[in-house]
């Protein structure tokens, strides 16, 4: 293959057209909402910008400056001139030097990106700017060529699209499959055949019982609050039919329910303490951060002990639930003695309830409002609402038979979602190795590439991807995670296809909402 090493500035050219945002405005002309990943441009009607813009026209080769290598790169086609916004621009191009469609296919290569890094520097905020751009050299080969290739990468490309349709359905397979794993063990399905075998078990509604005399013991031992009595259960509230040996009851009935409690005001040094302490205080940023297979472990607060007199005691092994905000419902157990602040409610189970079951229950009710407009039409819940949850309450021995089936249904799907992810990424590392070898070794700079010194005392990043938070908004996201970087947020995020939406959102939490803010460590967002 013959090659001519060139400037993208010999077949690309930059339209200079600029406009002020009051010039703008006056122009009444669409905007270039997005191009999404397949190359499409979508555009808005006219609304007011504060920005500077460009103009568009038709043939235009259009580049997404913030979105470049990910397939943000498309020709105007519209007849009709458009405005964008500055991270954005346009170019025409020479059609005897350059075939556009092998072009797109260029800039979406390591060997591209490696081209970046070597000629114009890279950074996490970096955009694909003209004066960075058209002066890079490339080795292009002639027209004729770039067609054969180009027929050759569409080809493969076809195949690449299945399997990644394929990895995509797993993935929702998957959240499916935990979700179905637990509603069906909270509805005894797990547990059929045991049951068969073991049918002189003692029901639940003799638990309920001892559960009863042990809690008004405890009442008249003053170590819980006496409470109304809970409304009884009609017909229309019974959800599904479960096995003859539970029975249904309220939450409230078989557990004392209370609602955390802070400190205020926030941060008083009196009740917060700036060192690490004995006394965690336990917020939901700390369930999303400090986490591991549903077990709380530590805190990023710590309260004085004049502090702790201000909130509510936790125990180990306890059940905790989020009761406001976007994570309302959200659980876990207590690996660590704590303090619950007042967005957390306690249920302190009574007799011999299964912590874990009750966990399993908790997760798949979690399930249910945000999958359902229950979700939606009660971001807040209370103590009382947690009360009057209905509890389907299996024997004893049932519950330990349960967990241990739970537990290990959902280890093999841990194990499920680790070779979707190993799928991904040899799918994207099997595209650039083809890439590679289509576009030319010449290009393929990224293998035994030396680094330079300022390169070499760069860390390495992390990639952290968490198929169960996919498709979340972004302070939900922040909240299941913890601190992300902001390629991960977005790969996460409602927007894993639109770069444009994903950081016009951002730009609003952050400016607007106040709700992210920049991590001190660069290219990373938590919350604010």
């Amino acid at each position: 293959m013959n090659k001519e090493k060139v400037k993208i500035s010999s077949f690309l050219s930059e339209r200079k057209d600029r406009f002020k945002p009051d010039v703008a405005n006056k122009l009444g002309l669409k905007r270039v909402h997005k191009i999404d990943f397949s190359g499409n441009i979508h555009l808005v009607e006219h609304k007011p910008t504060r920005t500077n813009m460009i103009l568009v026209k038709n043939g235009d080769l259009l580049i997404s400056g913030i979105n470049a290598e990910k397939g943000g790169v498309a020709i105007y086609e519209f007849s009709e001139d458009a405005i964008a916004t500055i991270h954005y621009s346009s170019y025409t191009y020479d059609e005897t030097k350059i075939n556009i469609d092998y072009l797109k296919w260029f800039l979406k290569s390591n060997a591209f990106k490696q081209i970046l890094i070597d000629q114009a520097g890279s950074g996490i905020k970096s955009e694909l700017k003209p004066k960075r751009f058209l002066p890079l050299e490339i080795n292009l080969p002639s027209l004729s060529e770039q067609i054969v290739i180009l027929e050759n990468l569409n080809s493969i490309n076809s195949e690449a699209e299945e399997l990644e349709s394929l990895i995509l359905e797993n993935e929702v397979f998957l959240s499916k499959l935990r979700q179905s794993i637990l509603q069906d063990a909270v509805q005894g399905k797990l547990t059929k055949e045991w049951r068969a075998r073991k049918p002189t078990v003692e029901p639940a509604n003799k638990l309920l019982k001892k559960i009863k005399i042990e809690k008004e013991q405890l009442i008249k031992e003053k170590k819980i609050k006496k409470e109304k009595p809970l409304p009884p259960i009609s017909k229309e509230e019974i959800p599904f039919e479960i096995p003859k040996s539970w029975s249904f009851c309220r939450m409230g009935s078989v557990s004392d329910i209370q609602r955390g409690s802070s400190p205020r005001p926030k941060g008083d040094p009196r009740y917060f303490s700036n060192v690490k302490t004995n006394n965690h205080w336990i917020s939901i940023k700390d369930i999303s951060k400090y986490s591991e297979n549903n077990r709380l472990l530590n805190t990023n607060e710590f309260l004085t002990d004049l502090g702790t007199k201000y909130s509510r005691y936790v125990d180990k092994g306890e059940l905790i639930v989020a009761v406001s905000g976007s994570t309302t419902g959200k659980s876990c157990l207590t690996g660590i003695e704590g303090y619950i602040y007042d967005g957390l409610a306690l249920i302190r189970i009574i007799n011999s309830i299964n912590s874990e079951f009750l966990l399993f229950y908790m997760l798949q009710l979690y399930n249910h409002m945000n999958d359902s407009k229950f979700g939606a039409a009660f971001p807040n819940i209370n103590t009382q609402f947690l009360k009057e949850m209905i509890f389907q309450l299996p024997p004893v021995e049932e519950q330990i038979v349960i967990v241990e089936k739970v537990t290990q249904l959902l280890a093999y799907c841990d194990v499920l979602e680790q070779e979707i992810i190993t799928s991904k990424t040899n799918a994207e590392k099997l595209m650039q190795s083809v890439l590679s070898k289509l576009l030319g070794e010449g290009n393929n700079v990224l293998v035994n590439k030396p680094t330079t010194k300022k390169q070499e005392k760069k860390p390495s990043r992390t990639i952290k991807y968490n198929s169960k938070t996919i498709l979340m908004d972004l302070v939900k996201l922040l909240q299941e995670n913890g601190k992300l970087h902001a390629e991960d947020l977005w790969k996460m995020s409602k927007y894993p296809n639109d770069i444009d939406a994903f950081y016009a959102e951002l730009k609003r939490q952050i400016e607007e909402e106040e709700a992210i803010k920049e991590s001190e460590e660069k290219g990373y967002l938590e919350l604010a």
